[in-house]
């Protein structure tokens, strides 16, 4: 318990400081995330709509790159906020004026929106892969050779219709 008001009050504004700067963290996620996925989608559609081309294939990857440099930074954020986390613990423990992070994490202790957030990251990864290598395979396909020798495997040597120029 803080000796005198001053301490008690200098305890409870670096408990507000700590409150605020995780709710700052949360919030630049929050951000990342919408700003990653609209990203990817606007690179997405410009690939389908650039048809067949070595820029097609690079851009392909494009949104693997962002979705990849996402979670990333979300990692690091979530790091950051578990370290203020534990700190608040800390003092929450020293001083019993104060026990929100105590309360709360006895209240719910599965991290269920982290680890839903952590799986929307894996998602988006997963699906800007199978888009690169969609669109790799549109315009390198390797069995147009295979083709002309085999008419039964023609379907597997046509281009999908996304990728098909429209020029």
């Amino acid at each position: 318990m803080p000796d005198t008001d001053t301490e008690k009050d200098l305890v409870i504004e670096e408990y507000k400081a700590c409150r605020e700067l995780i709710g700052r963290n949360i919030e630049i996620i929050e951000r990342n995330e919408v700003y990653v996925v609209g990203a990817c989608a606007v690179v997405m559609v410009f690939a389908i709509d650039k048809g067949e081309n070595i820029l097609t294939i690079i851009i392909s990857f494009l949104p693997l790159v962002l979705a990849i440099i996402g979670l990333k930074r979300y990692v690091a954020l979530d790091a950051t906020i578990s370290r203020i986390d534990k700190y608040i613990k800390k003092q929450e423990s020293k001083y019993k004026i104060i026990g929100y992070t105590h309360h709360y994490e006895s209240s719910d202790p599965n991290p269920r929106l982290g680890n839903a957030r952590r799986s929307v990251w894996h998602v988006l990864i997963l699906a800007t892969s199978v888009f690169a290598l969609y669109k790799t395979y549109a315009v390198i396909n390797p069995l147009k050779d295979v083709c002309g020798e085999c008419p039964r495997l023609a379907f597997l040597c046509r281009a999908p219709e996304s990728s098909k120029n429209s020029n």
